[in-house]
This record gives structure tokens, C-alpha cells and sequence, in this order.
């Protein structure tokens, strides 16, 4: 009789235990289905969201490509282009677009036109000691003598950029 209470007894166990392991397996097996399928929702969500994100800096950037090749039509066309028709165009754009801090423009000058741009860009700008300038150490000075120049002409937003105006951008 004992026996038959022992043999009974490990079968119960044993029961107990196939059980518990079958509910741990299930319970596992679960878990990394639930988890697969999370991680493969945060996938596609991510997806989308490059996919959503990189669509609308790509037409900010065609937006910006068409506006700059279209300013630098109008400024090559125009006779008179000045610094009222920088701003103008400038302004409509900026506030358009995000992707800008400041649009800029910046022709190539040669040194014997020089004398000329800086001339015309005093009598524009209402500054009489403006000059094509480099960046050194101490700030901004006069940039000597050389064979061309890209000096920034015009900038938009001008206050917070105006120490800008006239940097030869070959000298950096």
C-alpha cells in the first residue's frame, strides 16, 4: 500500500511538473511572439517616420534649390539688382522655409573691378568705410590685394548677420 501511495504520489508530481513546464514554455513562447511582434511595429513605426521625415527635407531642399537658382536668374538679369530686391525676394523665401538661417549673397569679383563693387556697395549700403574684408585674429580687416574675390554683397536676415557684409569668402 505504501507503494501504491508513493507511485500515486510521483504521478500526481509528475503531472504538477509537466504542467508547470508546459505553462513556462507556453508562457515563453508567448512573451517572445508579443515581443517579436512589438519590435517589428517599432521597426515599420521608425520606417515611417524616416520615410515621412526624409520626404520633407527632401522638398524643402528642392523648394530651396528652386528659389536659389531662381534669385541667382534675376540678380545675372537684372541691370540694377540691389539690395531692396535682395531683401524683398530674401524675406519671401525665409519665411516659406525652415531649413535657412540667413541666404546670402555673394559674387565673384575680380581685383580689377574691385574698386568699383566697393564704390558702388558704399553708396548702396550708406557706409563709407565699406570694404572687401578677412576674418584674423583680432576680426575683421581690409583683405589685401588678390587676384579675385567672393564678398558677401547682400544677407538676409542683415542685423544679426551685418558684420557678414563684404567677407571675401575666399579668405577663410
Amino acid at each position: 500500500m505504501k507503494n501504491s501511495y508513493f507511485l500515486n504520489f510521483q504521478s500526481y508530481r509528475l503531472r504538477d511538473i509537466l504542467k508547470l513546464v508546459i505553462g513556462i514554455t507556453v508562457s515563453v513562447l508567448i512573451f517572445l511572439l508579443i515581443n517579436l511582434q512589438l519590435k517589428t511595429s517599432a521597426i515599420i513605426d521608425f520606417e515611417t517616420r524616416c520615410k515621412s521625415s526624409l520626404e520633407v527635407i527632401n522638398k524643402e531642399i528642392e523648394l530651396s534649390d528652386l528659389f536659389l537658382n531662381t534669385l541667382a536668374k534675376v540678380i545675372e538679369r537684372t541691370e540694377n539688382f540691389n539690395g531692396d530686391d535682395f531683401d524683398l525676394l530674401s524675406e519671401t523665401f525665409r519665411k516659406s522655409t525652415k531649413g535657412f538661417m540667413a541666404i546670402e549673397w555673394a559674387p565673384y569679383v575680380l581685383n580689377n573691378e574691385r574698386l568699383i563693387y566697393e564704390e558702388k556697395l558704399k553708396l548702396e549700403t550708406g557706409n563709407s568705410s565699406f570694404s572687401i574684408k578677412k576674418k584674423d585674429s583680432s576680426g575683421f580687416i581690409s583683405s589685401e590685394n588678390k587676384e579675385n574675390y567672393v564678398p558677401v554683397t547682400y544677407i538676409q536676415p542683415l542685423e544679426p548677420n551685418k558684420s557678414a557684409l563684404g567677407l571675401d569668402l575666399l579668405s577663410e
